[in-house]
């Protein structure tokens, strides 16, 4: 199942109790999950941090500046189970190949493989298309082919344009076995963040 946050509610200056999908539940201090800088710095404001929520969407929390954390480093943080890259996320229904990019006849979306610094990176398969992922930063999108990195359409900004390059780069071996997947029906695996 991939993990999903369903509630947050705000505990200490900096802390956060969490409520997963799965009925995980617990408490951390976000201070020490990440940095205070770049997209994050506005959280600093403990006026800015309070406004924290639950994107729906995304299934994690996130900030109105677009700030947001990856639903599996949380959950991870929250049981004490470890994340393990290059695994399949466990086939369920969350996990499909559709003829739509952005969802199938049933409208579940493509797979999340990736987050990092505010960028999504979701996969799905249509096979007439060439190999591509897709990247989305706050309301900013872009479809790029792989293996070579090529931005087919694109919204985002050129900062997160450079993100994107910079990962997609160091793990095209990792997508082009995602894509093959995705064509197969197969759950896809999780693929590191830029860091």
């Amino acid at each position: 199942m991939i993990p999903r946050v369903v509630s947050v509610q705000q505990t200490g200056a900096y802390r956060l109790r969490l409520r997963f999908n799965d009925g995980a539940e617990g408490e951390l201090d976000v201070r020490d999950e990440i940095p205070f800088d770049g997209v994050f710095e506005p959280l600093n404001d403990p006026d800015f941090f309070a406004q924290v929520r639950v994107d729906e969407e995304l299934g994690t929390i996130a900030w109105p500046n677009g700030a947001d954390l990856d639903p599996w480093v949380l959950h991870s943080r929250i049981t004490g189970i470890p994340i393990v890259f290059g695994e399949g996320s466990g086939g369920d229904e969350d996990d499909w190949c559709g003829e739509d990019p952005v969802s199938d006849a049933h409208g579940r979306e493509p797979s999340e493989i990736s987050r990092f610094l505010g960028i999504v990176v979701n996969m799905s398969c249509d096979e007439h298309a060439a190999p591509h992922f897709h990247a989305r930063y706050d309301d900013a999108t872009a479809v790029v082919e792989v293996p070579e990195i090529r931005f087919v359409q694109s919204t985002l900004p050129r900062r997160a344009v450079g993100f994107v390059k910079k990962w997609a780069s160091k793990h095209r071996d990792e997508l082009m076995q995602d894509w093959e997947l995705a064509r197969s029906g197969q759950p896809l695996k999780r693929i590191r963040p830029l860091e």
